[in-house]
């Protein structure tokens, strides 16, 4: 039987052991709850991150009014060359929408040439064509004033008489030229209110 004494340092012994495994199951458990906080602040700071990253996606789209613009520009330009092929093939521009494209010189001049081309029974066929070479826009004043040049083509566009259908074109003229046009704004829409054709400038 051991003595009292071998039954203290027993006790003693097994006592400092319980007290190392319940230190080294507590450092286990500070060791896990540490990796599981890092865990979750990576997790906030990535979604944090995201949060603020949001609103430059908002931030990045344009409130410039000037593409806007320059797009409603071209399709007057294009809504009075529908109009002019319309009114000049018929010798009459009622039925077409040539006053909601057109003011100033521009709308005289076609009206005159209209007048000419019935007095002397000429009309047109075929149409134009035209590709957009250059648009710009000042929108910092009212109305607001643009400018636009464009290749114009009328090779398949020929005024004829309209009882034989024979062509009266001026000869050795160029087909394919440089026209420009200024246009402003009545209200909301564009109008063009003056053209010019560079014969001399080919395109």
């Amino acid at each position: 039987m051991p003595s009292t004494t071998d039954q203290r340092r027993r006790q003693n012994r097994q006592a400092r052991q319980g007290a190392a495994v319940a230190a080294a199951v507590f450092a286990g458990v500070l060791a896990l709850a540490a990796c599981g906080g890092d865990q979750d602040s990576a997790k906030l700071a990535a979604a944090s991150g995201s949060a603020k990253a949001a609103p430059s996606k908002a931030a990045a789209v344009s409130t410039d009014p000037t593409p806007v613009a320059k797009d409603k520009v071209e399709a007057a330009f294009q809504g009075l060359v529908d109009a002019e092929t319309a009114g000049f093939a018929k010798a009459t521009f009622e039925g077409t929408d040539i006053e909601h494209y057109a003011s100033g010189q521009v709308l005289t001049d076609d009206k005159r040439t209209l007048l000419i081309n019935r007095a002397n029974n000429v009309v047109t066929k075929g149409k134009p064509t035209f590709s957009v070479t250059k648009t710009t826009v000042d929108l910092s004043v009212t109305p607001h004033r643009a400018a636009l040049t464009v290749c114009w083509d009328d090779t398949n566009w020929t005024p004829v008489k309209k009882a034989t259908g024979k062509s009266v074109a001026a000869p050795n003229q160029a087909k394919r030229y440089v026209v420009n046009s200024t246009l402003r704004t009545i209200g909301t829409r564009w109008v063009v209110t003056d053209s010019t054709a560079d014969r001399e400038q080919s395109c």
